[in-house]
């Protein structure tokens, strides 16, 4: 049994790619499989049909590298609350794109989601927080040691404050009562480093005394 095969103008199926037609329809209308006609072109010399799936100019867009002069308008459009895959997808690039020229000129992360800075953001609680550890923490995007949200610890703004000039990171103020929250300036104490800090710590608890601490007034417990 002799199989006569359709003659094929690859000339042809390359045009109906180019006007957007998907390579498994045309070799369905050849008589033949997606694989064969893609063979028959590779041979000939054709370059490989997109895949199914892809429309023409869907995300079809190569990375293209962006310059410095980009920046500005880009943190503009995150300043305006816009997201950053957004803006990435007004210069025609991909969002790995923008975050890699960002990364390079030694800017910060930028969030993927929506950006809202200070009182535009819906959680915003007047610029004065209590983290989960009961430290106090002020928003002050414009001190030079603050955390990725803009915020600094109040009790290290206590201390900067009584002595007139920025903290070193490596500095450690120390809560005399314990207590986090309480950032009264007699109640703070600063130390050059941790290690000093652990240091003092390690003594104080050498030094306290064994045994549950009596409140005042109680009579002393007679002996077993």
């Amino acid at each position: 049994m002799t199989h006569n095969s359709k003659p094929i103008d690859l000339d042809e199926v390359q045009c109906r790619l180019d006007a957007g037609e998907m390579l498994q329809d045309i070799a369905a209308d050849c008589g033949m499989t997606a694989n064969t006609l893609s063979r028959k072109r590779k041979k000939a010399g054709y370059p490989p049909a997109k895949k199914r799936g892809r429309t023409k100019g869907a995300r079809d867009r190569r990375p293209r590298r962006l310059s410095r002069s980009w920046l500005g308008w880009i943190e503009v459009r995150r300043r305006c609350g816009d997201l950053l895959m957004d803006i990435a997808d007004d210069l025609g690039v991909h969002i790995s794109t923008v975050e890699r020229l960002r990364r390079i000129e030694g800017m910060p992360p930028a969030r993927r989601g929506s950006f809202r800075p200070g009182a535009q953001h819906p959680l915003w609680k007047g610029g004065r927080i209590q983290d989960k550890h009961g430290y106090v923490l002020v928003h002050l995007p414009t001190h030079p040691h603050t955390n990725c949200s803009g915020y600094v610890r109040e009790h290290r703004l206590v201390i900067e404050k009584k002595l007139g000039r920025f903290l070193d990171p490596v500095e450690v103020v120390h809560h005399i009562d314990g207590n986090p929250a309480n950032n009264h300036p007699d109640n703070l104490h600063l130390y050059a480093t941790n290690g000093d800090h652990m240091r003092a710590e390690a003594s104080r608890h050498r030094l306290r005394p064994l045994g549950r601490e009596r409140s005042p007034g109680a009579s002393p417990s007679l002996p077993g």
